[in-house]
């Protein structure tokens, strides 16, 4: 099997005790029957069967590419090790713990080797909570109607504003990336945001139709551990500060609407935060309280929200699960409502 010197893509996975999930991700991915890609896996040193598996892998097919940290890096320095090891023209990050189905590959090649031009690919995904029992029943979607543009203004256009933050969506062209001083966005969680933000004044980007992407949230994941969750919300608004600071073309105005997008993720993280008497590292806090104080309100707020007793959170806690129950159930009954004939109604 040949191993070719210079890959049009590298997947590139960065991973951490990724086991089960990381072996179903590389069997789907070396399904592909193309050879111009590679899966780079860049291990930090996970306790578990992960590298065992990738390595084992690995020596039946040389598309796949394994490198072990000598030491822990954390999240975002691994996410940069794995681009640096990559050799592809294009690199695609994915989570350990998503799915690219097969078949993308050979979409996103196709569409790279029509439009060489393009800098930057956005994707379409399923979102799948572990153990809801649909994730099976996904199949990939081609499509064709795929929509272009330059810079960012038209990017946050067809995104709503929401800017590229998860990882599988995200294809981008690796001497772009190797423009960036990667570093500035470390502990931020948020890494590969900084790099999009800092090369997409002119970015020729385009947003690909179809689906090959599913985006698992695993039982136990970060979205469901309080201090995972606020890390992840601190180092949103860090990252955007530090990357407005190197760019000053993005402006203030640009900072006001990103942090106002994501101000309900700021205040349920620290609502949760205050209900169990948790706190993030005092460098993670001191640089989310210095990025926020750039927007008076959500400066306030997170304040306010940080000296919130504990008592007081735990009421807010279960006001917001009970809000949430109760949309949920009248989603269900809509949906019944919805199915049932005219006449069951009468």
């Amino acid at each position: 099997m040949p191993d070719y010197a210079s890959p049009l893509i590298s997947v590139c996975v960065p991973t951490y005790n990724g086991y089960p999930y990381i072996a179903d991700l590389v069997r789907e991915l070396l399904g592909s029957p193309r050879m111009d890609f590679e899966i780079v896996i860049s291990d930090d040193c996970s306790s578990d069967e992960t590298w065992d598996f990738v390595v084992r892998t690995s020596q039946s097919d040389p598309r796949l590419k394994c490198f072990r940290n000598e030491a822990n890096l954390g999240m975002d320095r691994n996410f940069a090790a794995s681009v640096a090891r990559a050799r592809g023209q294009y690199v695609w990050l994915t989570g350990q713990d998503d799915r690219i189905f097969h078949q993308g590959i050979d979409a996103v090649a196709t569409f790279i080797l029509q439009h060489p031009d393009i800098e930057f690919l956005h994707l379409n995904y399923t979102r799948v909570e572990e153990g809801k029992g649909v994730g099976a029943a996904i199949e990939p979607v081609a499509g064709s109607e795929h929509r272009f543009g330059t810079g960012l203004e038209s990017f946050l256009a067809r995104t709503d504003g929401w800017l590229p933050t998860f990882l599988p969506l995200f294809v981008m062209k690796k001497a772009l990336w190797d423009r960036v001083d990667v570093s500035r966005y470390f502990d931020t969680c948020f890494c590969q945001v900084g790099v999009f933000l800092e090369c997409s004044r002119d970015l020729r980007w385009c947003h690909m139709d179809g689906n090959y992407v599913v985006g698992l949230t695993p039982v136990g994941g970060w979205q469901f551990k309080p201090l995972g969750y606020a890390r992840i919300v601190f180092g949103n608004y860090v990252m955007l500060d530090r990357a407005e600071r190197k760019c000053d073309w993005l402006g203030p105005g640009f900072i006001a609407v990103q942090y106002r997008k994501i101000l309900g993720q700021l205040v349920y993280a620290i609502i949760m935060l205050r209900a169990q008497g948790l706190q993030v590292g005092d460098m993670l806090l001191q640089d989310m309280k210095a990025a926020v104080s750039r927007v008076p309100y959500v400066s306030f707020a997170a304040n306010a929200l940080l000296r919130m007793p504990g008592a007081v959170a735990r009421l807010a806690v279960l006001l917001i699960k009970g809000r949430r129950v109760a949309r949920s159930l009248r989603s269900r009954l809509a949906a019944v409502l919805s199915r049932a004939p005219a006449a069951d109604l009468r």
